[in-house]
Order: C-alpha cells, then structure tokens, then sequence
C-alpha cells in the first residue's frame, strides 16, 4: 500500500484544530477543522504506510513554526487517544459483564423451557408457546451485549487507528 497523501486549505493556522468560521460566500469553505477535514477523509481507509498532509495557508496568515506545529498536533492527538482509549476500555469492560449476565439469562431461560416442555398437564400448544417464549427471551438479552461485542467496539477502534495516523503523519505548510 501506498502514502495516503493530502491537502487541507487553512484560512488560518488555528483552524488546524477548532472549526473555521463558515462562510458559505468563500469558494471551498469548511465546517470542520483541519484535524477533522483529515479524520474524514481517512474514515474510509486508515494509511498502514503513512499519511503526508499539506496544509495549504493563505499569504496574509501569519508564519507557523513547522516545529510548534508537530508539538500540538501531537498534544491533540495525545488527549483525543487518551480519552478514546479510557472509553473504549469502559465500553469493553461493561460490554463483557453484560455478556455473562447475556449468557446466564439465556442459560435460565433454556433450562424453564426445556422444564415447560415436559409438563404434562399443558396442552402441546401451549407448552409450545411458552417454552419458545422463554427461549427468545434469553436471546434477546444476548442480543445487546453480542451486538456491542461484534460490531459496537469498532468505531472507537478506527478512531484510535485514525489518530495514531495522524499523530505521526509527515506534513509541510504551505502558501
């Protein structure tokens, strides 16, 4: 795979990492940051061997040190990490308790049915009817912890990809 390369346009430096002002009357205005202009462009496809930025400036913006830069692309990207790691941790802990609460529910729950089905003094219908009832309750309470499991976790994983891109992304200012 190949160097992801970019171009962001900046109307000012401090727009790397707070949103513009949006000025719809300006060819090419953004509502996101630059940070988030690049975050967007990688939600498809995070670079495995690297992502160049230019950050194109305007001539009337005034001179940024490409070193101050780096340093605060750093730092932001450092707390975006930082608190989308303790929230995936959070979100992973609480996602494997409700699992084995899931999963006793579903373990009850096929234990009644597979009781109701031998009562006798019911008729088939019914016996039926229950026992299958209280079976899709024990998978529904599967359901969410299964579903946070197999698909709620990646999003907070691709942020964290997507930052780490970022965060050690080559990069040149330009005008």
């Amino acid at each position: 795979m190949s160097t992801i390369t970019l171009t962001i346009h900046l109307n000012r430096i401090e727009d790397l990492f707070a949103p513009p002002q949006v000025d719809p009357f300006h060819k090419g205005f953004h509502t996101l940051s630059g940070i988030g202009q690049i975050a967007s462009a990688l939600q498809r496809k995070v670079p495995r061997d690297g992502l160049h930025v230019t950050f194109m400036l305007p001539e009337s913006a005034p001179k940024a040190e490409k070193s101050d830069v780096q340093a605060a692309i750093v730092r932001y990207c450092d707390v975006i990490l930082s608190t989308t790691q303790a929230e995936l941790d959070a979100r992973r802990e609480l996602t494997h308790r409700n699992l084995v609460t899931g999963t006793g529910i579903l373990g009850l729950s096929l234990l009644i049915a597979a009781s109701l089905t031998k009562m006798e003094f019911l008729s088939d219908a019914l016996r039926n009817l229950l026992s299958n009832s209280i079976s899709i309750l024990g998978t529904v309470a599967l359901w969410g912890p299964a579903d946070a499991l197999l698909f709620g976790l990646r999003p907070l994983r691709r942020s964290i990809r997507i930052y780490t891109a970022i965060r050690s992304m080559a990069f040149e200012l330009s005008r």
